[in-house]
Formats: C-alpha cells, sequence, structure tokens
C-alpha cells in the first residue's frame, strides 16, 4: 500500500479542487458565448429595443453638459 504524507495528500487535493474549478469556469465561459451569439443573432433580426440605463450619480457630480441642463 502507498503511504503518502499529509503535506502530499493536501497538495494533490489542491491540485483537483483546481482542475475541477477551472473545468467548471471553462464551462460557463463556453455557456456564456453561446448565450451571447443567441443575443447577437436576435439584435440582427431587428424588431428590438434596447434600453441602456447609467448607474447612480452623486448629487454634488458637476454636470459636464451645462447646455443640456434639465434645472
Amino acid at each position: 500500500m502507498l503511504k503518502l504524507s499529509r503535506r502530499t495528500t493536501t497538495a494533490m487535493a489542491a491540485v483537483v479542487s483546481l482542475t475541477v474549478g477551472l473545468g467548471a469556469v471553462i464551462a460557463a465561459a463556453l455557456a456564456i458565448a453561446a448565450g451571447d451569439q443567441e443575443i447577437a443573432q436576435a439584435l440582427r433580426a431587428g424588431g428590438l429595443a434596447i434600453v441602456v440605463r447609467h448607474g447612480a450619480t452623486f448629487p454634488d457630480q458637476a454636470d459636464t453638459d451645462p447646455l443640456n441642463s434639465t434645472t
């Protein structure tokens, strides 16, 4: 029977965990890429509206376009 040290066993477990984790990341990236292709095809087909909203800003943030002011 092969006897491994605790350090070797821990290192092997870490390598296996990293390998499995990397495989999951690659699988997720491929799924996202496939989803992106479907979205791109739907956009090319037309008939859709795209709404983009910027994130929150600070109330004291300077207005960079003073000619287009709502106040």
